[in-house]
């Protein structure tokens, strides 16, 4: 899949952030669809699952495809450790306590959710 508008100089520039927001995607679609499948839903999570990897597949081969800039493989990075972040912390920015962890887990809350 050719991204022809990523062939001009300002790709430098708008390759890493498209990266960066495409693997903060990825990351939390793979948690919705683990959550589905914990619910029962699965049905929609391989639809998920095919997102997903589609999302995975272009951003890895327009990484590929850059492959001297650095700051593409620091976009990927930074897009997988925000999603991270954002999906453990507990929603004052903070990430909770093992205690804290253990109590919620049974009960999974997704407010944007309709199940």
């Amino acid at each position: 899949m050719e991204l022809t508008f990523l062939t001009s100089p300002a790709s430098a520039v708008l390759l890493p952030i498209l990266i960066f927001f495409a693997r903060v995607f990825d990351v939390t679609l793979g948690t919705v669809r683990i959550i589905f499948i914990a619910r029962g839903k699965k049905f929609l999570a391989p639809l998920l699952g095919f997102v997903e990897t589609f999302v995975w597949i272009v951003v890895v081969s327009q990484i590929v495809k850059s492959i001297n800039g650095i700051w593409a493989f620091v976009g990927y990075a930074a897009g997988f450790a925000i999603a991270d972040v954002e999906q453990v912390s507990d929603g004052r920015g903070t990430v909770p306590s093992p205690q804290t962890q253990r109590s919620t887990q049974a009960r999974i809350q997704v407010p944007f959710i309709t199940f």
